[in-house]
C-alpha cells in the first residue's frame, strides 16, 4: 500500500510505503462537525502512476474502495460486508441497512448506506454493496433489514428482509452475499488439468448475480462475471492454464462445483463457504470454512497412492498454518507451519519426516482465521493418474452416513476412513451399520479410534461379498467423528471419493447432472439418496435445465429409516443440468452422486461428489 496526503503533515508523505500498523493520520473535530471522525478514502492506482495521483479528488472513477472492507475491527468486534439486490440481481443503492450494532459514543450509530455515489466502488472480488466495521459481538445475532433511505430504518414493510446474523470477533459475517472457495481450480500449470465450475443458484425468484475471481499466489489473475436464472445453473470454463484458487461469490445461495479433469480423467468437489453467511442455511462441517481442519485420510506412497491438501485462508487477517499427520496408533508428527495471507492457498503433503504409510491430519492456525481445504489423491508422487478429491471438515458428527457402500459390487469396492475429532480427546468408540439398498440390517462393525488418529474399514467381514447399498456409523460413546469414502474398481479403472454426510437436511442440491451427454464423450450421472430420518418418508427429485426450467419430476419412497434409493438414467436425453432432492415431509436425506464417461477406456472414467445440504 502506498500513501497519498491530501494535506502536509510530518507523518508519511505521497509515495511512501505504508504497512499494516503504521500511523498515517489523526482524525479532528473541524469545520462542520459533531464530534471527532476522519474522512478515509482508499484509491487504487498502479505503481508506475504515482505521479499522476490527484489532490483532494472524490470522483475517482472505478479505483476508490470503502476502506472498511480492508479495515481490521477494533479489538471485541466484526465486520460486516454485503450486498442488497433487486430480483435481477444488481445491487440497489440508496437503501440503509438496518440492525447492524456497533458503538458510536458521539452521535450514534443508525445504519450503513448502499453504494450510491459513483465514487463508491466494490471490492474487485466480493463486489458487495455495503460494509462496515466494528460490530459488537453482544448479544451477537441480529435481525437486519434495508429500506429506502428517504423512509428510514422506521419504516414498515422494509424493502427486503436480510435475515439474522451471527457476527464473531475479528471476523466478516457476509449479509446477501455466499462467497465459496475452490482452493484448487487446476493443481498444476499446462496443459495436462482441465476445469470447469459449476454454480447452482438455489433461488426460486432471484436471478444470481456471481462473479468468479482467479487467484494464484497473492494476484488476481482472472475473473467472470455470471448472471443465473432462478434455479439455473452457470458454467465457468476454458480458464487460462495457471496454476490457481477460485473464489466465488454469488448473490444468492448457491452451491458451488469444481470439476477437474487430467487428460480426461475426472475428480470433483463441492466449494466450501465462509462459517459466518447466515443461519438459516444448513451448511455442514465438510461443507463450511473453520479455524482448525480434519482430513481423515492422507497417504504416502500406500498402495502407490500420494496425498497432498491445499489450504486457503479465507479470512481477513494473515495467519500460521499447523499442519500434524496422525497415525492408526494416534502418534502425532510435525507437517510443518506456513504463513497463509488472506485468500491464498498453500499446498502440503508429508515431508522426509515422514514414513510412507496411511496418516489423518488436522490443520489449525495462530489467528483462528477460517480455513478452506480439500484433499487430492492420486497414483505416483507426481499425484498422477486416477485422482480423486474429497473435503476436509471443519467439525464431526456423532452419526456419519454414507449413501453408497459396496464390497466387491461388479468389481468395485468401497473403503471408509473414520477420524475421531472430539474436542476433549480421548478414544472414540463406534459401531459401524450397513443396509442393503431396502434399507435391511446385513452387518455391523464396531471399533475404538484413538484421538484424531484414522481408522479404516475396508472389507468387513460382517457383509457379505456383492453388497450394494448403505452405512450409518454410530459414536456409542458421544465422542465426534468425521469419515469419508473411497471407491475403487478391482480392475483399475476408477477411483473416487467422497464425505460421509455429518446429519442430512430437507432438501438436497447436485449442482451437475448429466444424462447420455455426448460432448467430449458419453458422460452419465447416478444419486444415491439415503434417508437420514427416524422413520419413513417420501422424496421428490426435479431436474432442470441450465436456463432454470423443470425438465423432469420423479418420486420415490424410503420405507424405513435406514432405507436409500438411487435415480439413475431417467428419461433425459442430451441433458446437462442440475437436480434438487426434496423431503417431502420436510426431513432430513443425504445424497452422494457418481458421474461416469461411458465412452472412457482403459483409464479412470468416474467421479464423485456430495449433494449439498441446505
Amino acid at each position: 500500500m502506498y500513501l497519498h496526503l491530501s494535506q502536509g503533515s510530518v507523518l508519511p508523505q505521497v509515495g511512501d510505503q505504508v504497512s499494516a500498523g503504521d500511523l498515517i493520520g489523526m482524525s479532528g473535530n473541524t469545520g462542520n462537525s459533531f464530534g471527532p471522525h476522519l474522512h478515509f478514502q482508499i484509491v487504487l492506482y498502479p505503481l508506475q502512476d504515482r505521479t499522476l495521483w490527484e489532490i483532494d479528488n472524490l470522483e475517482s472513477g472505478s479505483r476508490s474502495r470503502n476502506p472498511e472492507s480492508w479495515l481490521t475491527p477494533l479489538t471485541g468486534k466484526s465486520t460486516a460486508i454485503g450486498k442488497v439486490s433487486d430480483t435481477s440481481g444488481n445491487p440497489v443503492g440508496n437503501l440503509v441497512v438496518c440492525g447492524i450494532q456497533k458503538g458510536a459514543p458521539t452521535t450514534g450509530y443508525v445504519s450503513s448506506r448502499t453504494y450510491s455515489f459513483p465514487w463508491a466502488n466494490p471490492d474487485g472480488i466480493l463486489h458487495e454493496n455495503f460494509g462496515t466495521t466494528d460490530v459488537n459481538i453482544v448479544p451477537g445475532t441480529y435481525f437486519l433489514y434495508a429500506n429506502d433511505r428517504a423512509f428510514g430504518c422506521n419504516h414498515s414493510p422494509h424493502f427486503a428482509d436480510l435475515g439474522d446474523h451471527t457476527f464473531f470477533e475479528d471476523q466478516v459475517t457476509y449479509v446477501g452475499l455466499h462467497p465459496s472457495w475452490l482452493p484448487t481450480v487446476r493443481p498444476s500449470s499446462g496443459t495436462i488439468w482441465d476445469a470447469q465450475i459449476f454454480i447452482r443458484n438455489h433461488a426460486p425468484v432471484y436471478h444470481n448475480q456471481s462473479n468468479t475471481s482467479f487467484v494464484a499466489g497473492s494476484s488476481l489473475i482472472g475473473q467472470r462475471n455470471w448472471t443465473t436464472m432462478p434455479m439455473g445453473t452457470a458454467i465457468v470454463s476454458d480458464e487460462p492454464s495457471n496454476t490457481y484458487m477460485g473464489i466465488v461469490v454469488p448473490s444468492q445461495d448457491s452451491s458451488v462445483l469444481g470439476l477437474l479433469k487430467r487428460n480426461g480423467q475426472p475428480a470433483g468437489y463441492t466449494s466450501i463457504i465462509s462459517p459466518n453467511v447466515s443461519n438459516s442455511l444448513n451448511i455442514q462441517g465438510w461443507e463450511q470454512a473453520g479455524g482448525t481442519l480434519y482430513a481423515p485420510l492422507i497417504k504416502k506412497n500406500w498402495v502407490t497412492r500420494y496425498s497432498e491438501i491445499y489450504v486457503t485462508n479465507v479470512g481477513t487477517s494473515s495467519t500460521t498454518l499447523y499442519v500434524t499427520y496422525y497415525n492408526q496408533a494416534g502418534t502425532g508428527y510435525d507437517g510443518g507451519s506456513y504463513t497463509l495471507a488472506p485468500n491464498t492457498r498453500k499446498i502440503v503433503r508429508p515431508g522426509s519426516n515422514i514414513s510412507d504409510g496411511l496418516y489423518s491430519a488436522i490443520l489449525t492456525n495462530s489467528q483462528d482465521q477460517p480455513l478452506a481445504a480439500v484433499i487430492l489423491e492420486g497414483n505416483g508422487s507426481s499425484i498422477g493418474d486416477w485422482p480423486a478429491m474429497y473435503n476436509a471438515f471443519s467439525s464431526g458428527g456423532t452419526t456419519l452416513y454414507g449413501p453408497l457402500i459396496k464390497k466387491n459390487y461388479n468389481g468395485s469396492t468401497t473403503g471408509i476412513t473414520l477420524q475421531n475429532v472430539h474436542p476433549a480427546g480421548g478414544s472414540a468408540s463406534f459401531v459401524a451399520y450397513y443396509y442393503d439398498m431396502s434399507g435391511v440390517l446385513k452387518g455391523s462393525v464396531s471399533g475404538s479410534i484413538p484421538y484424531l488418529a484414522p481408522y479404516v474399514l475396508y472389507n468387513p467381514t460382517a457383509i457379505p461379498d456383492g453388497f450394494l447399498g448403505s452405512v450409518r456409523i454410530v459414536s456409542t460413546n458421544s465422542k465426534e467423528l468425521v469419515g469419508q469414502m473411497s471407491e475403487g474398481n478391482g480392475n483399475g479403472d476408477w477411483k473416487l471419493m467422497s464425505n460421509l454426510a455429518l446429519g442430512g437436511s430437507a432438501t438436497v442440491y447436485l449442482p451437475l447432472w448429466y444424462e447420455e451427454y455426448e460432448v467430449g464423450g458419453n458422460w452419465m450421472s447416478g444419486v444415491n439418496v439415503r434417508n437420514a430420518h427416524t422413520a419413513g418418508q417420501s422424496i421428490t427429485a426435479t431436474w432442470y435445465d441450465h436456463n432454470g426450467n423443470v425438465a423432469l419430476v420423479q418420486t420415490a419412497t424410503l420405507t424405513n429409516s435406514n432405507d436409500a434409493h438411487t435415480f439413475y438414467d431417467p428419461p433425459l436425453d442430451n441433458f446437462i443440468g442440475s437436480v434438487v432432492i426434496t423431503s417431502n415431509i420436510g426431513k432430513p436425506i443425504v445424497a452422494v452422486s457418481n458421474v461416469r464417461n461411458l465412452a472412457g477406456a482403459g483409464t479412470d472414467t468416474v467421479m464423485a461428489f456430495n449433494g449439498s445440504n441446505r
